[in-house]
């Protein structure tokens, strides 16, 4: 046995070897992997502290709403304003007011004009001081309802556009003067040629150069259904390689693929808001003062409770939830389905 065949038996026995096809004349190429060499990187677009600030923010929301719930429960019961379980109630309601007070707040002091706000905090006061401890509760859980809805529909949108990232892999192997090294990720530059098996990630924009393979590409397209790759075919990053080898000649890499291109669209429009809604919005505004000034003119008239009620009749409200709720939907849809 020569000296060759001696070190190509050992090793073939070690488990970090594999051997993978030449593109010059059907020969295998012996390469070492790395151990963990599949493992992931982090999201690039998100990072911990912004895990952090999103969970911190959905258990803040969830605990207004706990406490406005318990207060609307206890006011059920009945209790007088000024009995214990009055106070505990207004306590409860006080607590569960403070993000619409503080942004009714912000829009008088800063912006120098009424808002949608401004009308729920005005009506849920109003609700409370004439002694309807259950109106008044129940204005603020469904303002704790509208805020937890909509920080988790724009929570799950975020995590849905940046799931793209968290399939690059931190190394890929490239095939040099028929060598299948592996390097980090970031070295790959336009014209390496890659080597991607099965069950591994394809990190690059790229052109099938040698190799056949059955590509799951759902992230970016939607189709569940995989689609078979040869050479001279067009592969993007992200998608899965399920059976099979190719070797592909990169073309695009980093944030110049396709898909890091629609993460970065669907980052910007989900802080976009749409000329037609940013229209109603203004719309909805000016007609706050009007909404106002009709309520506090039919109070000799209609009584306390019917002001109320024509507050509580203004679409601003609910226009204001229907839209975002509406476009962030629809985003969280483009994310998830391509």
């Amino acid at each position: 046995m020569t000296l060759a065949n001696s070190l190509s038996a050992f090793l073939n026995t070690l488990p970090q070897i594999r051997r993978v096809p030449s593109r010059r004349k059907g020969s295998l190429i012996t390469q070492l992997q790395a151990q963990n060499s599949a493992a992931t990187a982090p999201a690039k677009g998100i990072t911990n502290v912004d895990v952090q600030i999103r969970q911190k923010r959905a258990g803040q929301l969830k605990k207004l709403l706990t406490i406005s719930s318990a207060s609307l429960g206890v006011s059920l019961l009945g209790a007088p304003m000024f009995t214990p379980l009055g106070l505990l109630s207004t306590a409860g309601f006080l607590y569960g007011a403070t993000p619409v007070l503080a942004s009714a707040y912000k829009a008088l002091r800063e912006e120098k004009k009424p808002n949608v706000d401004v009308l729920i905090a005005i009506m849920s006061a109003a609700c409370v001081t004439q002694g309807y401890l259950v109106a008044g509760n129940l204005a603020v859980v469904f303002n704790a309802l509208r805020l937890l809805l909509l920080n988790k529909i724009n929570d799950d949108t975020q995590k849905s556009i940046f799931d793209v990232y968290q399939l690059q892999p931190r190394k890929v192997w490239l095939l040099i003067d028929e060598t299948v090294v592996e390097v980090p990720f970031e070295h790959v530059q336009v014209n390496d040629i890659v080597v991607v098996s099965a069950g591994e990630t394809i990190p690059v924009d790229g052109t099938i150069i040698q190799g056949i393979a059955s590509i799951d590409q759902h992230i970016l397209t939607g189709e569940a259904q995989p689609v078979e790759k040869e050479k001279d075919a067009k592969v993007f990053a992200s998608t899965v390689v399920l059976m099979g080898t190719i070797q592909v000649q990169v073309e695009q890499t980093g944030m110049e693929t396709t898909v890091a291109r629609i993460a970065e669209t669907l980052n910007q429009a989900r802080n976009f808001k749409s000329a037609l809604q940013l229209r109603a919005e203004a719309f909805a505004d000016r007609t706050i003062i009007p909404t106002l000034a009709i309520s506090a003119l039919s109070v000799p008239l209609i009584g306390p409770m019917g002001a109320l009620v024509i507050l509580n009749a203004h679409f601003g409200y609910r226009l204001s939830v229907i839209g975002a709720i509406s476009i962030l939907n629809h985003l969280s849809l483009a994310g998830k389905k391509g």
